[in-house]
């Protein structure tokens, strides 16, 4: 019975964690994250089948719970059985390459480069590690690229959990991949269209194939470097407007305030998502741009110059 309850709560967390960005109750959330719950549900039915194994009774149970588990959860570095008094096992898990550490000084060191060197007129390209390739952490045993917008105070683009079937995941910069391609695999032009849509101003690489790749670009200027990392500069125009360089965009949380628009109908470098609307009251939809896809705020704002987009599901 504890086994069938494990199996389901497993298979239950697999598939949200899965296929949970296409069902329109998860579509606004990380599905990804049910996938730790499954190696919770995993754990007591594999350190029982762990147990028959050294038991000497090798069945085929233990072996296909164990493959299982590593298939489920490979991120797992060390494990111990500890026999309990009913002669049953359980699993002790730890990764003792993460324990209670700071972060490595060169992250620190970028950080403070980041606040220093950019500004709030564009955002910053930031490339993460492939988190289900051998490079899965490239900032420290963290998902720091999830909180640099907070500690920065800059706006960003890539990372973290490239591996979660979202769609906003597109424009993840990702172990030298980038917009849903190797970043080899860009002409100069098509790689600037790219950078232009999403007003990206500055590029972090750490990756020895987009640093290399970046250094080649026309229109990408090497900055500083700072261990591993290496900060690039974009030419360009900086805007949030699309086609609107003298317009004036600030974004915070739930609020996205818009002055001086000199086209009737404004299309924002922000995906469009449901609950958005504006103050004054404006016709808002999504506009496609390149493969994108998930769309752009557009607003019919007429000769209206200043307005605000808010969120308000």
């Amino acid at each position: 019975m504890a086994a069938a309850c494990s199996a389901t709560g497993a298979a239950g967390l697999l598939f949200l964690g899965t296929v949970g960005s296409s069902l329109p109750i998860l579509e606004t959330i990380e599905p990804g994250r049910f996938l730790d719950g499954v190696a919770f549900f995993l754990l007591p039915p594999a350190a029982d089948a762990t147990y028959r194994w050294l038991s000497g009774r090798k069945d085929r149970l233990a072996v296909a719970v164990g493959v299982l588990l590593v298939v489920a959860y490979p991120s797992l570095r060390n494990w111990a059985l500890v026999v309990g008094p009913e002669g049953r096992g359980a699993f002790i898990v730890w990764d003792e390459d993460t324990g209670n550490e700071s972060l490595p000084t060169e992250v620190t060191l970028l950080v403070q480069l980041l606040r220093t060197v950019t500004t709030p007129q564009a955002r910053i390209m930031i490339e993460d590690a492939d988190h289900l390739g051998k490079n899965q952490h490239a900032y420290g045993y963290t998902h720091l690229p999830a909180l640099f917008p907070h500690v920065v105070g800059r706006e960003f683009i890539g990372g973290p959990m490239e591996c979660s079937r979202l769609a906003h995941h597109f424009v993840d910069f990702t172990s030298g991949r980038a917009f849903g391609r190797e970043i080899d695999d860009f002409d100069d032009d098509e790689l600037k269209v790219y950078l232009d849509l999403y007003n990206v101003g500055w590029i972090v690489a750490w990756s020895d194939v987009s640093r290399r790749n970046l250094d080649r670009r026309p229109f990408v200027r090497r900055l500083k470097t700072v261990g591993k990392y290496v900060l690039f500069e974009v030419d360009g125009v900086r805007s949030f407007g699309l086609d609107q360089p003298e317009i004036r965009v600030r974004a915070e949380p739930d609020k996205i305030t818009v002055e001086g628009a000199v086209h009737e109908r404004t299309v924002l470098k922000y995906h469009c998502m449901p609950g958005l609307r504006t103050e004054p009251p404006l016709p808002l939809a999504c506009a496609e741009a390149l493969d994108d896809p998930i769309g752009f705020i557009a607003v019919d704002n007429g000769k209206i110059a200043d307005f605000t987009v808010l969120f308000d599901p």
